[in-house]
């Protein structure tokens, strides 16, 4: 126990200490013989002292006699008896005989010491603790008179026996001999020396830690407890650490340096005598501190006057031996450990409180631990907390860590004293925490916390309700409503919108922002406001659906507004719409404003529903202030548009009967132009002829409109309709003309083409068609301009031409055919007798010139000839582009790594047809020109559909197989067919690898030596199929229930060997 938690007293009746001090020796001789022969008085002292003890004693009987007197006719029988009420006397005395002036008062640093000793979690109950000690303070006070009573009481002449009681060992010590007490006495010498605890240096120690840093705490629960509120984890985090690292200051900065400053004292006059020496032992391998060579040899006198005068200082300092001598390595190593082991004590001391406090500081949920914040949030579409009680578990327990290693920062003490020291071991303290304990702590605080966190968690329930609006489930539906087909009416979206509305009034009244459950204090104000935000963006969405859908309203109907005003004010350009204007503002007047007035009057719903619940921005005020003045606005604007239909009615009353003057004058001049034609009659100007007759049928045409135009005003205006016959006899006198006229020059134009042109550009049963109609017009209309010389004598000319023209067709259907090749022209020159060079000089006019008439029959043979040959090769060269751009459909198959066909179907009908129509053409007794070429096409077909048929057989063949060899358990069940299969397999891929690069049709079969690596990879999975099946019929014969298995069943058991059971 610290001394100033002892009490220190003496004897109240004890000799003073002045008597019991020996005198002190006679200084000189002189004195010695005047004490010898004068005579011995007596000590004043004395005297005094023997009459303070007769009164004492006089005192004591007098005070007996007062406790113990008898009343006047006391019974001794009597109840209570006289031994009784002198205890009752004894007693009564004892608590008012005595004045508490004389007695000394409980120590108040006891009392502090007896408070320490209280959990913190009883120190609550203030009250109980108050009268507590105040019920300590009395009964020491009791037991302080009593002692005073009784030693008053007690007879002086009564000796007290000092001697020892007869315990076990006196009874051994007193059968033993002298000689123990020497091994005694050495014993006692060797611990004095060797056993460094009771050293004064480490008691002192151990007395600085108990008075000044015995209090310490890692974390000074106190002042975590004075905010007397809930902490946010992080914050209290922080404090902790903070405390932590004050705490760690204070070891570092106080207790260090106090305990330093104790080995300072004593060892500070010695630093200056180890300098020295080190100075002069330059080899000194056993010291503390390293050598230190500063000195050179001609300086060996003045270090030997240095180490004798280090010796002498040394002295003095080696008296007291508190310090081991620092020549002593082990006794200096041993101190220091000792020294080292008492503070690791401390500070292990130090982290066990403090773990222990903060361990009991956590689990007093609702006593000394205040709680902790903890909000909701809503995280990964689900409510969660924040921070998590994971984080709890980890934040909390890391303390710990951070409290031992807080402890083992603390450097060795002989670090510090000798800054030379050499580290031969551990240079910090390192007290062992037993980790058990640790974990049974960090334990306790998370099933804590798992315990804790069941209510918390219960009132997740609370937002079962609400939680809709934050995972995306009312916005889905909200979406959905907006969006709906059909869309929704206004009273839907007016309880749609005051839905959300009352839900963003009633979450912050029905749900509670913070509630105190156990050890955390539940922040749930942020997911309140977070709900109510959503709540009352989805009433907004709403609200802003149904104001953007009645802005769109407004808008419309001031467009509508606007654009029935802009009709009704716009003047007409013509009768037609004057009509339309007038027929428009009586529609205006009769539907048209009590439709609008009825979407005003939906507007305004929407205007005074909206108003409740937002505010109109001032583009809306605007926007719905110019809409509604529309509507008074509307009369005045009808009855304006009335007088433009009334004015501009006179005015287009009075033009038509201006138009439809002019027009009658028109017709004349129509006339006149007419019979102007028929004394048309020179061919060579038959191209001016169509020109004029073409302008004046189109004149007529528009003629004809305009007088529709003056038949629908008339009607307008009602009048009655006017007639025009003089036009249709205008037209209809005019129609043969022009259609001899057309006839006449289309035909010759044709017929310049026809025999400019090179021959065979044109198609002989095409010009003859052609020459045909012409003729029947032209001759049809000779015959009815008999009566007009002018015209018959055109007419007749057009006729003789197409005569002419048609003398020459036997040359033009024989020579003219666009089937002659060269070598039919040739044999043409042999008939004549003469060479035609064909070029693009020879024209159907040369040909004709040639007069062949004589010939054509022989012709007939050779252009017949040509028209066969030339189908036949038109044909041809229509399979060959056909194949041109086919490609074959290749597809990745699995995850081969390699490639299969598809969807080869079309291709196989499409090689058939050309196969037979090719076979066709090759027996036609005209094919001999391009035989070559039709030999060399069907042979391409017939390959195409060898390769084909091996491919697709291989194909299907391979990937049957390819499942079953990619089982290395059947390939060395059976591996010589595993040897043909990867062979074919490989033959496969490259043939595969290079269809993939090249896909079309014609480039395929040209991949070298295809038909046969397909014929051979066919016969190679023969020989693999029927081995396949003997292994299979092997099987079935060992393990007859594989009879009963298919083989692609019994394939896929016996690829499992590796793996029976799966």
């Amino acid at each position: 126990m610290p001394e100033d938690f002892k009490i220190r007293t003496r004897p109240l009746f004890s000799l003073p200490e002045e008597i019991l001090k020996l005198p002190p020796p006679p200084k000189t001789s002189k004195v010695r013989s005047k004490a010898t022969t004068a005579p011995r008085k007596r000590s004043s002292v004395m005297q005094s002292f023997t009459a303070m003890r007769k009164a004492r004693e006089e005192f004591r009987a007098k005070l007996m006699k007062l406790i113990c007197q008898s009343a006047p006719g006391e019974d001794s029988d009597a109840i209570p008896s006289g031994d009784e009420k002198n205890m009752l006397r004894y007693y009564y005395y004892i608590r008012y005989g005595i004045d508490t002036i004389h007695v000394a008062p409980l120590d108040n640093k006891i009392i502090l010491r007896v408070h320490s000793l209280i959990p913190l979690k009883l120190k609550k109950w203030k009250e109980t603790l108050f009268s507590s000690t105040d019920e300590m303070r009395e009964d020491f006070m009791m037991s302080m008179k009593k002692a005073i009573v009784d030693f008053v009481l007690k007879d002086p002449s009564t000796e007290e026996s000092l001697q020892e009681e007869e315990t076990p060992l006196m009874q051994e010590l007193a059968k033993k001999d002298d000689a123990w007490r020497n091994r005694y006495i050495l014993a006692q010498k060797y611990n004095t020396k060797n056993l460094h605890t009771v050293n004064p240096c480490i008691a002192q120690v151990l007395q600085i830690w108990w008075k000044q840093f015995n209090d310490l705490r890692l974390i000074s629960m106190k002042d975590i407890m004075m905010t007397h509120e809930a902490y946010e984890l992080q914050d209290f985090s922080f404090v902790c650490k903070r405390h932590i690292d004050a705490a760690g200051n204070v070891l570092t900065l106080q207790w260090i340096p106090t305990v330093q400053a104790v080995f300072l004292q004593l060892f500070s006059h010695r630093s200056f005598v180890h300098y020295c020496l080190s100075l002069c032992e330059v080899n000194n391998s056993h010291g503390i501190g390293s050598p230190v060579i500063g000195l050179h040899k001609h300086d060996e006198s003045l270090l030997e006057n240095l180490r004798s005068a280090t010796l002498a200082f040394a002295d003095h300092g080696s008296k007291k031996k508190q310090i081991p001598d620092v020549k002593q390595a082990s006794r200096v190593k041993r101190f220091y450990n000792c020294l080292a082991a008492i503070m690791t004590y401390n500070l292990q001391t130090l982290c066990l409180k403090s773990m222990k406090e903060y361990t009991e500081y956590i689990m007093d949920v609702g006593g000394m631990n205040q709680g902790f914040i903890i909000n909701l949030s809503f995280q990964n579409e689900a409510i969660g907390f924040e921070p998590s009680f994971k984080q709890f578990r980890e934040q909390l327990c890391l303390l710990y860590d951070f409290l031992i290693d807080a402890c083992r920062q603390t450097p060795r003490l002989e670090t510090i004293l000798y800054q030379d020291f050499d580290v031969t071991s551990r240079s910090t303290l390192k007290p062992i925490i037993d980790s058990e304990l640790v974990d049974k702590y960090k334990k306790s605080i998370a099933d804590l916390i798992d315990e804790q966190r069941i209510g918390p968690e219960l009132r997740i329930q609370d937002f079962d309700n609400y939680v809709c609006l934050l995972n995306g489930e009312s916005l889905d539906e909200v979406e959905a409503f907006i969006y709906a087909d059909p869309e929704k009416t206004f009273e839907e979206f007016c309880a749609e919108s005051i839905k959300y509305v009352e839900l963003a009034r009633e979450i912050p009244s029905k749900l509670e922002g913070t509630i105190v459950i156990g050890m955390f204090m539940m922040q749930r104000g942020d997911l309140i406001n977070s709900l109510r935000g959503a709540a009352t963006r989805l009433a907004n969405m709403v609200l802003r659906k149904m104001t953007d859908d009645y802005q769109t309203m407004v808008k419309n109907i001031y467009d509508e507004y606007s654009h029935i005003a802009n009709t009704l004010l716009t003047p007409p350009p013509d009768t037609a719409a004057l009509m339309d204007l007038i027929a428009y503002y009586k529609k205006v007047e009769e539907t048209m404003l009590d439709e609008m007035e009825d979407k005003l009057r939906t507007v305004m719903k929407y205007i005074i529903f909206l108003g409740d619940y937002t505010s109109f921005t001032p583009l809306e005020v605007k926007a719905n202030n110019q809409t509604f003045h529309w509507y008074a606005r509307m009369p005045s604007v009808i009855e304006e548009s009335k007088a433009i239909c009334d004015q501009k009615k006179i005015e287009y009353q009075d033009l038509l009967k201006v138009r439809i003057a002019k027009f009658i004058e028109d017709l004349d001049m129509y006339e006149l132009q007419c019979n102007e034609v028929q004394y048309w009659g020179d061919i060579n100007e038959l191209p001016k002829y169509v020109s004029r007759a073409r302008h004046l049928d189109e004149k007529l045409s528009n003629a004809l409109v305009k007088i529709d135009q003056f038949n629908e005003e008339e009607t307008s205006f009602g009048w009655e309709l006017s007639q025009y016959p003089k036009r249709k006899a205008v037209y209809d006198r005019l129609v043969p003309f022009k259609k001899l006229f057309d006839a006449g020059y289309d035909f010759l134009q044709k017929h310049s083409n026809w025999m400019q042109s090179k021959v065979g550009s044109f198609d002989p049963e095409e010009i003859e068609g052609d020459v045909s109609y012409y003729y029947k017009i032209v001759y049809k209309l000779e015959k009815s301009f008999q009566d007009v010389p002018d015209t018959h004598q055109l007419a007749v000319s057009v006729r003789e031409k197409m005569d002419d023209f048609k003398t020459h067709m036997p040359i033009i259907q024989t020579l003219g055919n666009p089937g002659m090749k060269l070598r039919h022209w040739e044999k043409v020159s042999e008939i004549v007798g003469f060479p035609i060079v064909v070029d693009e000089e020879l024209s159907l006019a040369k040909v004709i010139d040639f007069n062949l008439d004589d010939y054509i029959e022989k012709f007939e043979g050779i252009s017949e000839a040509a028209t066969k040959e030339n189908n036949l090769e038109k044909a041809l060269d229509k399979m060959m582009k056909e194949w041109a751009d086919l490609k074959f459909e290749i597809l990745s198959y699995k995850d081969t790594g390699t490639y299969i066909l598809s969807s080869v179907d079309e291709i196989q009908l499409l090689l058939d047809d050309h196969i037979v129509k090719t076979q066709t053409m090759k027996n036609s007794p005209y094919i001999k020109p391009f035989e070559e070429t039709i030999h060399d096409w069907e042979g391409k077909l017939i390959l195409l559909q060898e390769i084909l048929d091996e491919w697709l057989k291989v194909q299907a063949t391979w990937m049957y197989l390819e499942p079953i060899f990619s089982s290395p358990d059947i390939q060395q069940q059976i591996p010589e067919e595993g040897r043909r299969f990867s062979a074919v397999d490989k033959m496969w891929r490259e043939i595969m690898k290079a269809a993939a690069t090249e896909p079309r049709v014609l480039d395929v079969i040209m991949i070298e030596k295809m038909l046969d690596r397909l014929k051979k990879s066919n016969n190679l999975l023969e020989m693999v199929q029927r081995g396949l099946n003997a292994y299979l019929e092997k099987k079935r014969l060992y393990f007859p229930r594989f009879f009963f298995l298919s083989n692609d069943e019994l394939l896929e058991i016996l690829s499992e060997t590796k793996d029976p059971m799966r």
